[in-house]
């Protein structure tokens, strides 16, 4: 639309770039490691933070030896939503995927998105390969919008 973004994106660092590697390692504690191309089994985010000295040193060893095969981020700090756990109502991490279609003439953000709440509060990993639930996601209108579905009943 020829306008800066209003949300940045996640700080992403290929390792493949010398530079950036030397910077993941320097930042591990703070990134989260994932691979460049995943494959099914081998798709498991590292997070720097939780790394023993061993498992640190290994993996910088591993990202020495393959650095094309790995980026890193920086974590998300996601929001919460109240959620009701066995315990009760408690504040869970939240992320919110949206979506957009090619319209022919560019790209059109649809309404709505992917709500996706976390279960775990120390380490969020928000996938529903993890055991993360889902949320309604209501979008707000100004007034009465039109009616359209596919179904045929």
């Amino acid at each position: 639309m020829g306008e800066p973004l209003l949300l940045p994106s996640v700080k992403t660092l290929w390792c493949g770039n010398p530079e950036a590697l030397e910077e993941v390692i320097d930042d591990l504690q703070s990134l989260v490691i994932k691979p460049a191309f995943p494959r099914p089994g081998l798709s498991e985010p590292i997070f720097g933070e939780s790394l023993s000295m061993v498992e640190r040193e290994a993996l910088i060893g591993e990202l020495r030896a393959h650095p094309t095969r790995h980026v890193a981020q920086a974590r998300a700090l996601f929001s919460t939503a109240p959620s009701y756990l066995d315990e009760g109502v408690t504040a869970l991490p939240l992320s919110i995927r949206s979506y957009a279609v090619d319209d022919g003439d560019g790209y059109c953000a649809m309404a709505g998105g992917l709500a996706r709440v976390s279960r775990d509060l120390a380490f969020p990993k928000i996938s529903m390969q993890h055991g993360a639930g889902s949320k309604d996601t209501w979008v707000l209108a100004d007034g009465p919008v039109r009616q359209v579905s596919l179904s045929r009943c």
